[in-house]
């Protein structure tokens, strides 16, 4: 219909579980006119907290049935995990998918989802970092895990060079083939890489 969504991070409100000095998920939706869409969420935004502590999101997409995808990273007890959430269409978080509206993993290492795309299954790929490696994951419809997915585990991950490759946009090809761009700290290069569709 033309509006815009829009994902950020931002003080994460009293009412989502934070205090105001935290970061949290938030997402915005505007017209097409570019004006806040006031009939989303509260006032044209929506929130969301996952622990008290600081939250990002890099993320955002929409399902089959429209409703919205939103993903980077959560930090829960001092350590960073991948997130995903779902709202409905009219900015409340829809308790249906995953744990209450929300999904995370934790790999292990200091982790972020930088970018997602949703499959024409509206299954959800996430592109992001771990343990310094260019990661993939695929979350199903509902918040779940893909088991079929990478090595059985839902994730597949690569080390291009020394230093810490750090994954970001996303992209999904016409034949389902995987494409990830980022670059690596150490060298300073920008990094493609394709991923079989699995």
């Amino acid at each position: 219909d033309g509006k815009i969504l829009l994902s950020s991070r931002g003080p994460a409100a009293v009412a989502e579980g934070g205090d105001g000095s935290q970061s949290s998920f938030n997402i915005a939706r505007y017209n097409s006119d570019g004006s806040l869409d006031t009939s989303f969420g509260t006032g044209g935004k929506a929130t969301l907290d996952f622990a008290g502590e600081n939250d990002t999101a890099t993320g955002i997409g929409q399902q089959s049935d429209g409703k919205i995808i939103v993903s980077g990273k959560a930090r829960i007890a001092s350590n960073d995990v991948f997130a995903v959430a779902r709202y409905n269409t009219n900015g409340t978080l829809d308790a249906t998918f995953g744990i209450g509206g929300k999904a995370t993993l934790d790999v292990g290492g200091s982790e972020f989802g930088a970018d997602l795309v949703i499959q024409p299954d509206d299954k959800i790929l996430l592109g992001g970092r771990a343990s310094g490696l260019f990661t993939v994951m695929r979350w199903n419809a509902n918040g779940s895990l893909d088991l079929t997915f990478g090595g059985g585990d839902g994730i597949d991950q690569v080390d291009i060079a020394a230093g810490v490759d750090t994954g970001g946009g996303i992209a999904l090809q016409s034949d389902g083939k995987i494409v990830q761009t980022g670059y690596n700290t150490t060298t300073g290069q920008l990094i493609v890489v394709r991923w079989d569709s699995f």
